[in-house]
């Protein structure tokens, strides 16, 4: 894999945050549901698909910055609207998520470390389900659950009943 040089990765930054930025912007001045993705778009100069893809993008970095899962929370509720331009980017999100969580899975079978009867599938839907909702259960609650030990007690129960020898999350 071509390595990127360390301009287009700063490229990259500046881009996600000026996006971030105008979407906060908007969202603060005309209301979530009020504010067109293509209108947060034309400020950092990209469509309003892009903007979808970069906050998708983002979502693996939630755990540390609060704003984003609130944003992430908002955008997702959008998505079940089949109008949303966020409808397929969502679906693609997540057949992408359960399949390489589920590949990921496979090779714990492969390698012994899982149960054999193990549904890699069915795991990977189960994790991100729960991840997903306990990051709109941490947006309700104000900020004041504990979101990485609420979401690390059903991996860990997930994690015991696949383990091969019930060790769990093993830490």
């Amino acid at each position: 894999m071509p390595r990127r040089s360390p301009g287009s990765y700063r490229v990259g930054i500046a881009r996600r945050e000026a996006i971030l930025e105008a979407a906060v912007r908007h969202f603060a001045k005309g209301g979530y549901h009020r504010t067109a993705m293509a209108r947060i778009a034309a400020d950092p100069g990209v469509t309003g698909a892009g903007v979808l893809r970069r906050l998708l993008e983002m979502t693996g970095r939630q755990l540390e910055e609060p704003g984003l899962i609130e944003l992430f929370v908002l955008v997702s509720a959008e998505a079940a609207d089949t109008s949303s331009p966020a409808h397929r980017l969502f679906a693609e999100r997540y057949d992408s998520a359960v399949d390489g969580l589920a590949a990921r899975l496979r090779r714990a079978v492969d390698s012994g470390e899982f149960r054999a009867d193990t549904d890699c599938t069915a795991i990977a839907r189960e994790c991100i389900a729960v991840s997903d909702g306990l990051q709109l259960q941490w947006v309700l609650s104000g900020g004041t659950l504990d979101l990485t030990a609420a979401v690390r007690a059903p991996l860990e129960r997930v994690a015991r009943a696949v383990t091969a020898d019930g060790s769990g999350l093993g830490d």
